[in-house]
């Protein structure tokens, strides 16, 4: 069932004022609602133009940080209070921007991220590829899929701005001529 949704005068999500709807689709069956997904979602729209990055049209300096997800005491357990604190401590470091390291993010972390106006790039897994991981199709395969979970799953964050196919590899080497158009396309 496709559901078309529309919005007059919509308030347009950025960085100086990260609003976010709130977003509720509740599945109703016999009568009894069976299941409800809660989602909050901004509204804005990223480019590229001219070598500038733009959001809803206006341009932004990108000012950031890496960030892992991974705690001493915690090591990858995820607490939403350290991760709110988190970013605050960004915010006050001045910063709009975050690369969430190395791989897809607890769910939350993007919505907190949107929270606080800051932008995100989301990545894959993909780290240190050698010629021979490049030139391998289960690898090739792999990475297709893993890039369209992810923005299967993610697509509707309002912080992320980019996806990152690669982490520290060599993508100019011969061996990475083909493999990166052809994930590129998928």
């Amino acid at each position: 069932t496709k559901i078309d949704l529309k919005i007059s005068q919509p308030r347009l999500w950025s960085l100086d004022d990260p609003f976010l709807y709130d977003f509720e689709l509740i599945l109703i069956r016999n009568g009894v609602a069976a299941d409800t997904w809660h989602h909050r979602i901004g509204l804005r729209e990223f480019s590229i133009r001219d070598r500038q990055i733009l959001i809803n049209d206006k341009p932004v300096m990108l000012r950031g940080y890496s960030k892992h997800e991974e705690y001493p005491m915690l090591a990858r357990t995820f607490s939403e209070e350290i991760v709110r604190k988190d970013y605050d401590i960004l915010k006050q470091g001045n910063c709009n921007f975050v690369r969430m390291c190395h791989y897809p993010h607890h769910p939350k972390e993007y919505e907190i991220a949107s929270e606080n106006g800051i932008v995100a790039i989301a990545e894959v897994p993909n780290l240190n590829f050698t010629a021979e991981l490049f030139l391998s199709d289960e690898v090739r395969n792999n990475s297709i899929n893993q890039m369209k979970e992810m923005i299967k799953y993610y697509k509707n964050e309002t912080c992320i701005m980019f996806w990152s196919l690669f982490i520290e590899c060599f993508t100019d080497t011969d061996e990475a001529v083909d493999f990166v158009p052809s994930y590129i396309e998928s």
